[in-house]
Order: C-alpha cells, then sequence, then structure tokens
C-alpha cells in the first residue's frame, strides 16, 4: 500500500464530518431564525388589543359573547412553542364571563392561567392573583366595536377595571411571603410538608414532624407568620410545647436552595409556645417573635435575630405589653408593629418599634365624628383594637381600626381604615369599611 492511502482520511467518515457541519450549520441557522421571529412579535396589552371579524359580523352578538371572543383572542397572543418563554402562558382557562351591567353593557370576565417561566414579571401589569401555581386575574371591561382599516369588525377596550381582591375584608393576613415569592408554596398531604418553588409542579419535602408545627385552630393549615417563603428559599418554624411528655424547643427548618439542602437550628428553650412569626429581610438577616405562656388576659413574647442566615439566634428582647397578641408585622429589620387584645389600662393597642425592637411606642390614629348610630359614644370608645398594619395593593401601609369582639355601632361590622404612606409615621383616615370580626 501506498504511502499516500494510509494518510488518506475514509470516505465514510468524510461524509460525516460533512452531515455535521451541515446539521450544525442548520441548528445555528434554525436558532437563528427562531430569534429573529421572536424578536419581532408583537404583544398588544389589553387596553390595545383588537379583536377582528369579517364586517358586520359581531352585530347579532351579545357583550358576553364579545367579551369571549375578545379575552380568547387576547390571550391566544402568549400561547404557543414560538412565545418567548418569559412571555408565554399555558394551561389557560377561561372561567367566567357575566353580565356584570345591563344598562352599561359591562362585563365581568374571570381567567386563569400556568406560567411558563415561574419568575417572569411580565404579567404583573395585569394585577393578578395567585392560587396553587395559578395566576388568576377578574377584570371588568366595557367593550367596543369599530371599522378597521382593513374595513373589518374589531372589538376593542373602552374601559377596564381590575375587581378588588378582597372586597369583604380589605385587611389582608399577616403576611409570611416575599411579594416576588408567588410561585412558591407548602402544602400538608399524607402526613408530609412539602414546598414548591415552581408553581406546584415539583414538591420537595421538609424534613420535620407535621406534629412538632403549628397549626391554626381547628385548621389543617399552617399558624399565618409561622413559616417564611421565598423565591429561593423557605424557613419553618416548630417546636415551642412538651408533645408526649418530651419537651420540643422551638426551632426552624429551613433551606436557601429551593429544598436542595435543609438545616435546623435550635432558637430557644420554650415549652408552651402561642404564637409564631418569622420573616428573613435578606439571605443573612431574619427575625424571630414567640408569643408564651399565654392565658386569656396574658401572654408573653420573646424576639430573636439573625445574621448568618438562620444559622443561629440571639435574643433581643420582648414586645411592649404582657397581654395577648393579634399580630406582629416587620417592615425591615428596624420597624415593625405589634398588635395586642384591646386593653383599657393602656393607651393603644398597637405599637411600633423603628431601632429593632429596642424601644416602642403606641400608635395613636386620629379620630374622626361618627355618625348618629353611635348615641353619646366617642369615636375613640367604638373603634379600639387596630389589626396588623399591612401593604395594600397600592404600596401604602394600611391598618383597620375595629370595635373589637364587643362592638355594637353599626351591628360591630364596620372598622375605620387608615393609611400611611411614610411607614406609618403619619396616618390618613381614609373610610368606614365592612369588617367582620374573626377571633379579635
Amino acid at each position: 500500500m501506498k504511502e499516500t492511502d494510509k494518510n488518506r482520511t475514509p470516505l465514510s467518515l468524510r461524509i460525516t464530518l460533512i452531515v455535521m457541519i451541515v446539521c450544525t450549520g442548520l441548528v445555528i441557522v434554525t436558532l437563528a431564525i427562531l430569534r429573529s421571529i421572536q424578536n419581532n412579535m408583537v404583544f398588544y396589552s389589553r387596553y390595545t388589543y383588537v379583536r377582528e371579524f369579517p364586517l358586520h359580523a359581531t352585530d347579532s352578538m351579545t357583550p358576553q359573547e364579545e367579551a369571549d371572543n375578545w379575552i380568547r383572542g387576547f390571550l391566544n397572543q402568549f400561547e404557543g412553542t414560538l412565545v418567548p418563554t418569559h412571555e408565554r402562558l399555558k394551561k389557560v382557562s377561561v372561567d367566567s364571563i357575566e353580565l356584570a351591567d345591563s344598562k352599561n353593557d359591562t362585563v365581568r370576565i374571570k381567567f386563569s392561567a400556568a406560567l411558563t417561566d415561574a419568575g417572569s414579571d411580565y404579567f404583573s401589569e395585569w394585577n393578578p392573583d395567585f392560587s396553587e401555581g395559578r395566576m388568576v386575574c377578574d377584570w371588568t371591561v366595557k367593550l367596543g366595536v369599530e371599522t378597521t382599516a382593513g374595513n373589518r369588525d374589531g372589538i376593542y377596550v373602552i374601559s377596564m377595571t381590575d375587581n378588588e381582591k378582597n372586597p369583604v375584608n380589605p385587611q389582608p393576613d399577616t403576611p409570611n411571603q416575599d411579594e416576588d415569592n408567588l410561585f412558591t408554596e407548602y402544602r400538608i398531604d399524607n402526613g408530609q410538608l412539602s414546598v414548591s418553588f415552581d408553581g406546584g409542579d415539583v414538591f420537595v419535602s421538609v424534613p420535620v414532624d407535621l406534629k412538632n408545627l403549628p397549626f391554626s385552630a381547628d385548621s389543617d393549615e399552617l399558624e399565618d407568620g409561622s413559616y417564611y417563603l421565598s423565591r429561593e428559599s423557605a424557613a419553618f418554624l416548630s417546636g415551642g410545647a412538651t408533645v408526649n411528655g418530651e419537651k420540643i424547643p422551638v426551632s426552624v427548618v429551613y433551606t436557601k436552595d429551593k429544598g436542595e439542602t435543609w438545616n435546623t437550628s435550635e432558637v430557644d428553650g420554650i415549652f408552651d409556645a402561642s404564637y409564631y412569626y418569622i420573616k428573613m429581610f435578606n439571605e443573612n438577616e431574619g427575625v424571630i417573635t414567640v408569643g408564651y405562656a399565654a392565658t386569656t388576659t396574658e401572654e408573653f413574647s420573646k424576639i430573636f435575630y439573625t445574621t448568618d442566615g438562620a444559622g443561629s439566634w440571639q435574643a433581643k428582647g420582648s414586645g411592649p405589653l404582657n397581654v395577648p397578641l393579634i399580630g406582629v408585622n416587620f417592615l425591615d429589620r428596624d420597624t415593625a408593629f405589634f398588635s395586642y387584645i384591646y386593653s383599657a389600662n393602656n393607651p393603644s393597642n398597637l405599637f411600633v418599634t423603628r431601632d429593632g425592637a429596642s424601644t416602642f411606642n403606641p400608635v395613636l390614629l386620629p379620630a374622626q365624628q361618627p355618625d348618629a348610630d353611635a348615641g353619646d359614644k366617642k369615636w375613640e370608645e367604638i373603634y379600639k383594637q387596630a389589626t396588623v398594619p399591612q401593604y395594600n395593593e397600592n404600596g401604602q401601609l394600611e391598618v383597620l381600626l375595629t370595635q373589637g369582639a364587643d362592638g355594637k355601632y353599626h351591628d360591630g361590622r364596620t372598622a375605620a381604615r387608615y393609611t400611611s404612606n411614610d411607614k406609618g409615621v403619619n396616618w390618613k383616615y381614609e373610610e368606614q369599611t365592612t369588617f367582620i370580626t374573626e377571633g379579635i
């Protein structure tokens, strides 16, 4: 055999290399075309989208039928494999379409969908709620029909309102989640606590005994505030009780890597805990408040801080009163509100700290003039028990001053609503609003 024949590349190998080069080139070209298509895709907002039909095809449509066609066309923009992941919806469901006002032809539309990218904030402008990992929207719309440039009927939005998420009791529950963690949730199933960080698609088990967790009264849900969830982390308080003769100290089980690893740290040797609250301010800093030794008229509390990501906890002191807690909310490391059961012996049931629980001051909300239903009672004699201040959907701090469990004014079914734009330094009276007292 000649030397040149030995050094010659076999024909089959050359063909294989050529095919690989061609295939790689096709993949690169395909990806470039796909990226170009995605970059040129146009997504209309809910205020600019127009659903087109042949001329006069909408003449016989009811407002509900117009709304059904419009919402399905609008949502269809965000479905399909070509849609960029952070703008893509899946499992879209139009749940109900009802006539809201026959005089004005307004229609209420409720729909839900799952986000392909659980961390996307692309749809935040829609002001959605989230339930079981799905985005839920509730809009009231007034639609019109115009003749488009192509001489077709076009259904478009004249006006739109995002319906209230909680019209009866606008005060939200004590928060135990970051505002950016809408896809992190927990569940208890078959005697096991687990957490999902992707909107409910995958759950990871939490290494904790259910009998050591604080549950809400007569419920299979964890006590509000006793856990903390964020996009990357989760923390659950446990213990603080004597179980089958065994004293279980207050502890926290936590993960900082979406459940890849879990750790448990002991907080304190309290064995009669009655209230649990935990919040992390960032990856390293957080706070815990524990109420204990509770009776019908008394409850003591301790406050703990961490600076090493929940690995260890240092006692800081206690709350300002030794009466039963309604709730606690830390806005940040320094600013927190403590709400207690009303007692005539105290200037207020609501206290604030602005130095990380070193000192507390009572929160005094400005009194108003009640209506004739009050008889000879003053405002401060009617509205006397404040809820825990929370941020509302407008970004304002909001508190309800309720009548307590024995309220008679307006049959005890109203509360005074106040808002603040400076973390509670100043409070503005807004209105009297419906409020049903539940266990307060």
